[in-house]
């Protein structure tokens, strides 16, 4: 018998709080350590200031995250998206959101 055939795959997630505080699991490690900067205890103050605003997890790692604080972004896209969201940007078009399936 197959040992492996009733493993549990743990698959990513986040839960963000009305006021922008984040719990989560298994995320990319980039996006892990972005949020865990926002939110060390000792910097609550700023945690609040600069709470999360949007965030997306997408197939194979890809995410994207907003800001609140100067409407800033961090994201790790396919290249396709990453070039269509760049372009928006350039030209000052608001993104009210992002999703990915």
């Amino acid at each position: 018998s197959n040992n492996n055939e009733f493993a549990i795959k743990c698959y990513p997630w986040v839960i963000v709080m009305n006021d922008g505080h984040c719990i989560w699991k298994g995320l990319p490690k980039k996006l892990h350590n972005l949020l865990w900067n926002q939110y060390q205890p000792q910097m609550q103050q700023q945690c609040t200031a600069n709470a999360v605003a949007e965030l997306s997890l997408g197939y194979g790692g890809s995410w994207f995250a907003r800001f609140v604080k100067d409407n800033y972004t961090e994201y790790c896209l396919p290249l396709e998206i990453a070039k269509e969201y760049e372009k928006l940007v350039e030209n000052n078009d608001n993104v009210d959101g992002q999703g990915q399936h």
